[in-house]
């Protein structure tokens, strides 16, 4: 299974690069969608324009769609055009009754199953004030893919549920949001950054969000030496993994103006370091 959703991943993710595009690739003003009318507004809109059937409804504030199909990838992990089509088709529906609506809604969840044959499930969240954000250029596509959660996994139980019965609604909380894209961020920057890459061996991320205080607890490891490159000078100051996670904490913070936590407590299991500042420690991070 693990293996499969390593193969997954980097299909879809491209999916979600084209959801991220879908953003910015349409225009609106004003209101269209009344408050209390955003879920069916989604549902009407995705069978009228794309004949897609799926199920929508609000939970607190938070817009959860659910997109049932035939398939979602072959057993090699591979997603075809037309079902690459149908997820963008449904998450630019997404987007555009969110970008009219005056409806109190912080965040969107969508969910594609396959609910015929290996039962994959594709899961992507975002906030709604960055659909605006993108569509204004504040943030750029790339940042806006980034803030983006998606998951895939193997779930028998959405085999055979045309209705999403298995999905277990909740009403997000914008803490553990940040809390989630933060390691989500943070494996992508030492997987994908060079000179973090060349240094570093990423192995996990966890998060708790407890008494208004981020527990963040990373296991990111030194490389051998032999598996490194020679440094260029002996004067070269060594990269810090819990100095580079704070400042791409307190960054997602500013960014998002959220100051309702205390504390931060950050560890790195591979170093047995561990670190607390309060937010205003957090805010003076640059």
């Amino acid at each position: 299974m693990n293996k499969q959703k390593k193969t997954l991943f980097p299909v879809l993710a491209g999916v979600t690069a084209l959801i991220a595009l879908s953003a910015v690739s349409f225009s609106g003003c004003g209101v269209s969608y009344p408050a209390g009318t955003a879920a069916q507004s989604v549902s009407d809109m995705c069978k009228k324009e794309y004949d897609i059937s799926v199920k929508a409804k609000v939970y607190g504030k938070t817009l959860w769609v659910y997109l049932p199909l035939d398939q979602l990838v072959d057993a090699n992990g591979q997603i075809d055009e037309k079902t690459g089509d149908t997820i963008e088709n449904a998450a630019l529906c997404v987007h555009r009754v969110l970008s009219s609506t005056d409806e109190d809604l912080d965040f969107y969840v969508l969910i594609a199953s396959d609910i015929k044959t290996l039962g994959a499930e594709f899961t992507l969240i975002g906030h709604v004030y960055d659909i605006m954000r993108v569509r204004l250029l504040d943030i750029s596509r790339g940042e806006y893919q980034r803030r983006m959660l998606r998951d895939l996994k193997i779930n028998p139980a959405a085999l055979g549920d045309a209705e999403g019965h298995h999905i277990r609604l909740s009403d997000l909380d914008m803490a553990r949001f940040l809390a989630e894209q933060f390691t989500r961020r943070i494996k992508l920057k030492f997987e994908n950054e060079k000179k973090l890459n060349q240094k570093f061996v990423y192995k996990s991320g966890k998060w708790y969000v407890q008494n208004n205080t981020f527990i963040l607890n990373l296991d990111i490891a030194e490389k051998e030496p032999s598996e490194t490159l020679p440094l260029r000078s002996s004067k070269h100051k060594e990269p810090n993994v819990l100095d580079i996670a704070l400042k791409e904490l307190a960054f997602i913070l500013r960014r998002y103006g959220f100051e309702d936590y205390e504390k931060v407590r950050i560890a790195n299991f591979a170093t047995n370091e561990t670190r607390i500042l309060t937010k205003e420690e957090m805010k003076q991070i640059r």
